[in-house]
């Protein structure tokens, strides 16, 4: 396996990053309309 370079490092990590907050968001969303309800 080839070491990735930093650039891909980081541009992985962000992706993910926001791949985690976006399912974050949904969740929090979608607990906080339930507990309205």
């Amino acid at each position: 396996m080839f070491p990735l370079n930093h650039q891909e490092i980081s541009f992985r990590g962000s992706l993910w990053g926001l791949v985690l907050a976006l399912f974050h968001l949904l969740f929090i969303d979608k607990f906080v309309i339930s507990n309205r309800k």
